[in-house]
């Protein structure tokens, strides 16, 4: 998410790459226990999502603090 209107110039952390991350390792065995994430320190932002996967539902689940900019639905 890039919105340099709101004075941020690059998103401190992608929690979507990041549960697709999750997903892979978890695949392939690199992954089993909840983690957190630390992303943006190299830009001077403190990004953290919180990661976990969630058996029952064979999902991925990303958490954290946000700063919701815009809201939006699509329909397929």
């Amino acid at each position: 998410m890039l919105s340099p209107s709101s004075g941020m110039l690059e998103d401190p952390i992608t929690g979507s790459l990041n549960a697709a991350i999750g997903c892979w390792m978890y695949s392939t065995g690199q992954w089993t226990k909840p983690v957190v994430v630390a992303q943006g320190t190299c830009i001077g932002r403190q990004g953290r999502v919180f990661l976990r996967y969630h058996e029952p539902s064979n999902t991925v689940w990303v958490g954290g603090n946000v700063c919701h900019l815009i809201e939006g639905t699509l329909t397929l």
